[in-house]
């Protein structure tokens, strides 16, 4: 983690700017695949939609759009490099009192020569209702399915685990700059395992801070953590553990042009098991209305007692248009 800050301190010092966290208001960066890492069951986050719905009401101009990604992920322990790509799309429709969003993203990854897995794919979808009343509170819903299938050499078995939930959250505008939000949800599992089918039900809320600032340059601040409880069937939780993730966000708009940052930390529970950290940064041009082309990187690895055992680096290219 003392790392990771540091990172996210050098960014800070270029006045820099968010790449993801947006439970308490809306990112500035247009939109990018975030993955996390390719193996870990979160179903990769576009941010076209925020993640906590009542962030969407201060997230004008609204905007439609899309993008592509490719990567690679280095694994000691499989001793191969993997390539992978992506693409998603959405949009976001902001009004005084009222906005609406949509999006959905995939991404394949393939696993030459794993001994276990031979490729992942992810598809994931979100639809997200937003209102305030009075003006200074927002209140939101969402909601949101996701599936991660894998294929098992040889023959190309093909598992799937299927998500699907709802979220509620509330963001409260506190003064001029200042915000605070909360969101709560329940997140249902179907495994179609041919070994063991099942299904289960888990919660999953959120909370964030944020400080947010117009003007010559447009800036953003925040602070974000996340948690899913585990599910009680033990096969479930070897598949589709329950962990905290921290993120810490800065991002700003100087004209037209974009520059952010962000760190995070991902420990899945129980405590112990290996650990996943990183960073991203955005970059391009990006005005209030209009066209939008801007570029996402992140880098992740994931650590067992503090060695890496992989790592992943990804890129994205964005096209919005905004209005």
């Amino acid at each position: 983690m003392r790392k990771t800050m540091g990172t996210l301190a050098a960014l800070l010092g270029l006045w820099v700017s968010l790449a993801h966290a947006q439970v308490a208001v809306p990112e500035l960066a247009p939109a990018g695949l975030r993955v996390y890492n390719a193996r870990f069951p979160i179903a990769p986050m576009i941010n076209v939609v925020p993640e906590n719905p009542a962030a969407m009401q201060w997230g004008a101009p609204s905007r439609i759009g899309g993008g592509v990604l490719d990567g690679a992920r280095n694994s000691g322990l499989e001793g191969a490099s993997s390539n992978y790509d992506g693409s998603f799309g959405g949009f976001r429709w902001v009004r005084q009192r009222f906005a609406l969003g949509a999006e959905t993203g995939s991404l394949n990854v393939e696993y030459p020569g794993a001994p276990q897995v031979a490729g992942i794919e992810k598809k994931q979808s979100s639809f997200a209702l937003s209102f305030s009343w009075p003006e200074t509170l927002a209140i939101g819903l969402a909601t949101h399915q996701w599936t991660l299938d894998t294929r098992t050499p040889p023959g190309g078995q093909r598992d799937t685990l299927e998500f699907s939930g709802w979220l509620a959250g509330l963001s409260w505008r506190l003064g001029e700059h200042f915000f605070a939000a909360g969101a709560f949800g329940q997140e249902d599992l179907e495994r179609t395992f041919p070994v063991a089918p099942g299904s289960e039900s888990r919660d999953h809320y959120m909370a964030g801070l944020a400080l947010r600032g117009g003007g010559t340059l447009i800036w953003r601040l925040e602070l974000d953590t996340f948690h899913r409880d585990d599910f009680k069937d033990p096969v479930n939780k070897g598949f589709a553990p329950a962990y905290d993730l921290n993120q810490l966000s800065a991002e700003g708009i100087l004209g037209s042009w974009l520059l952010g940052g962000t760190a995070y930390d991902l420990q899945p529970l129980p405590s112990g098991a290996p650990t996943i950290s990183g960073y991203s940064v955005d970059a391009g041009y990006a005005p209030l209305s209009g066209l939008t082309l801007t570029w996402r990187f992140e880098h992740s690895e994931q650590k067992a007692g503090g060695t890496p055992i992989s790592k992943e680096e990804i890129n994205n290219a964005v096209v919005t248009w905004q209005f």
